[in-house]
C-alpha cells in the first residue's frame, strides 16, 4: 500500500494519507513499537480534530486501510457526526499554516 507520510521536522508523530483520507499516528511512549491511530477532520469546537480509533503493535496494510476509511467511530454522538467536516484532499490538509514546515514522503506499508 503506497501512502503519503506527512511529518513535521523534529516530531515523532505523523499523518498518513491515501491522497484523500488522512489519519494521525503517534508512537506510544509506554509501549515500544505500538502506535495510536486517530481519525482526522477539520477542527471544530464540538469534537476537536479527530477521534482515537485504535492502538496497534505495528502499522499494517489492513490496520491502516481500515482506519483510513473511518468517518467517525461508532461511539461518536449524533451531534458530533453532524459537525464533522473531512478534508477534501491531502492538498487542502497541507494548506494549514501549522503544516507549512511538514515534510511529505512516499512510504509503503505491507
Amino acid at each position: 500500500m503506497q501512502l503519503k507520510k506527512i511529518q513535521k521536522k523534529g516530531c515523532e508523530w505523523f499523518h498518513l494519507s491515501d491522497g484523500k483520507n488522512i489519519i494521525y499516528c503517534e508512537p506510544l511512549k509506554y509501549e515500544l513499537g505500538y502506535y495510536k491511530i486517530s481519525s482526522v477532520h477539520k477542527p471544530c469546537r464540538e469534537c476537536g480534530t479527530g477521534f482515537q480509533l485504535a492502538e496497534y503493535e505495528r502499522l499494517t496494510e489492513k490496520s491502516v486501510s481500515n482506519c483510513l476509511q473511518v468517518f467517525a467511530p461508532n461511539w461518536a454522538t449524533e451531534k458530533e457526526i453532524k459537525v464533522i467536516k473531512k478534508y477534501s484532499s491531502i492538498d487542502e490538509f497541507l494548506k494549514d499554516d501549522f503544516r507549512k514546515d511538514s515534510v511529505v514522503s512516499e512510504i509503503t506499508i505491507n
